[in-house]
């Protein structure tokens, strides 16, 4: 559907130090620009590099990424919350999704 998050550099000024991703301006953001807006919580810089990742890469190369990379439910919820948001579709299926994995891990 065309969604493209920028995932180059910080959305505000492009610097390439990132520390954030926010979903409302649209993808990374430097320190400086992660205080000042609301930016997802908890994601460390393993976390960033996989969503560069999934959203850099083309189709063809998913099944390679899939057997490199560790992705989890983390990842997934963050690709699910920016896809929302900017399409305003909400996704019943992630929320019973996410319920079955904390009933089967907990």
């Amino acid at each position: 559907i065309g969604l493209k998050p920028n995932v180059d550099g910080c959305t505000m000024c492009s610097s390439s130090q990132i520390s954030g991703i926010s979903i409302t301006e649209g993808g990374f953001l430097c320190k400086t620009h992660s205080s000042n807006v609301s930016t997802i919580k908890d994601l460390d810089l393993d976390n960033l590099k996989k969503f560069r990742l999934i959203n850099k890469a083309d189709i063809s190369n998913y099944e390679v990424l899939k057997n490199l990379i560790d992705f989890n439910m983390k990842d997934l919820n963050v690709l699910i919350e920016f896809f929302e948001y900017h399409t305003g579709i909400k996704l019943n299926s992630s929320k019973i999704l996410n319920m079955i994995i904390w009933v089967w891990c907990c």
